[in-house]
């Protein structure tokens, strides 16, 4: 659980400003932290705790591995834009 917390805290560290963690000291301070939240009771019909961006965070990693659904006219454009550029 504790490596999950940190490769959790390492993906905000680098999602935001390098300024948060810069350290592998703090990455681990932030993962205690993010298990300390995660580890509050949580009221009647709460699955989970998340702390801000983490949604935002596991919807990238899912886009990144999916890929994303674009209207056919937009992906159409976007390849004559590429052979503009290329040729």
């Amino acid at each position: 659980m504790v490596g999950c917390l940190i490769k959790r805290a390492r993906g905000i560290c680098s999602s935001r400003s390098s300024q948060i963690c810069s350290s592998p000291r703090q990455t681990t301070a932030l993962a205690a932290e993010i298990a300390t939240i995660k580890a509050t009771p949580r009221q009647e019909g709460v699955d989970e705790i998340r702390i801000p961006g983490e949604r935002a965070y596991r919807e990238r990693e899912r886009l990144t591995r999916e890929g994303i659904e674009i209207d056919r006219r937009i992906q159409d454009a976007l390849i004559r834009l590429a052979e503009r550029t290329h040729a």
